[in-house]
């Protein structure tokens, strides 16, 4: 499952330059315009869906997660409300994790069962280091040039814009990206074969309302193996937010243990 995020979050970096000079121009720039416009979002209510679906040894797997919530951010204060559903098969779990920040605090209730409070900024001190980003200029979503050769098709449908990627050239820049980094994802990248690449969203007022990532990839060895991932997400009330909805116990919260906050990160 790891090699797999890792897989989806550098194909959605590569998605995240994708332009074409092209009839579609309009399309292109109204995509870079929303991408840059989306981390400047103050506010809003969100979703996201993530369902997987495979076969290992001709054995189906099916496995959903959604997350919804939402979040103010301004100058001095983070306030962020989240609620994680997950299905396996025919099992379902709701809100195994429920997810809030306020004043300066986190806390955490896993299934009405363990309820921490711990500071936000000891979660900020142990994230200092970790690096969530990529120092690859070619997924800047201003270098038109270092991407395009990625983009396979554009198209533009009033607001709806369907990008889709070349296959064979995102496995070969994710597999160079991966021995030039040294890293073990290089084998997972050789077991696989794309077959869907494709990434869709509406784009109002120059921001994402919804979108949806959708990639199959199969082994080359045998195509009856496969797993297919859809991810799919919502924003609405973009920038109107004005306030977050919590639970009235939080005060019950217990304090985390350092320990084992800094094990878990």
């Amino acid at each position: 499952m790891k090699k797999l995020i890792v897989l989806l979050l550098t194909v959605m970096f590569v998605i995240s330059g994708c332009s074409k000079e092209s009839t579609e121009e309009a399309a292109i720039k109204a995509y870079i315009n929303a991408a840059n416009n989306m981390k400047n979002m103050k506010s809003a209510n969100y979703a996201l869906d993530v369902q997987v679906k495979g076969a290992t040894n001709q054995q189906p797997q099916n496995l959903s997660f959604h997350l919804d919530g939402a979040y103010k951010v301004d100058t001095s204060n983070i306030e962020v409300s989240a609620s994680v559903d997950m299905k396996q098969e025919e099992t379902s779990m709701d809100n195994i994790v429920s997810l809030y920040v306020k004043d300066q605090n986190l806390y955490l209730n896993l299934m009405n069962m363990q309820k921490t409070k711990s500071s936000l900024a000891s979660y900020m001190e142990l994230l200092k280091d970790v690096n969530l980003t990529t120092d690859d200029s070619s997924t800047n979503t201003t270098d038109v040039e270092k991407i395009k050769p990625f983009l396979k098709e554009t198209k533009k449908e009033n607001d709806k814009i369907t990008f889709t990627l070349d296959p064979v050239k995102v496995k070969e820049y994710l597999k160079k990206q991966a021995e030039e980094k040294n890293v073990s994802e290089t084998d997972a990248i050789d077991q696989v074969t794309f077959d869907t690449l494709t990434f869709t969203t509406t784009i109002k007022d120059n921001f994402m309302h919804d979108g949806q990532l959708h990639v199959i990839a199969k082994n080359p060895d045998n195509e009856d193996e496969y797993i297919d991932v859809t991810l799919s997400f919502t924003f609405s009330d973009i920038n109107k937010v004005n306030s977050i909805s919590y639970p009235t116990d939080l005060d019950t919260y217990v304090e985390a243990d350092e320990d084992a906050l800094t094990n878990l990160l």
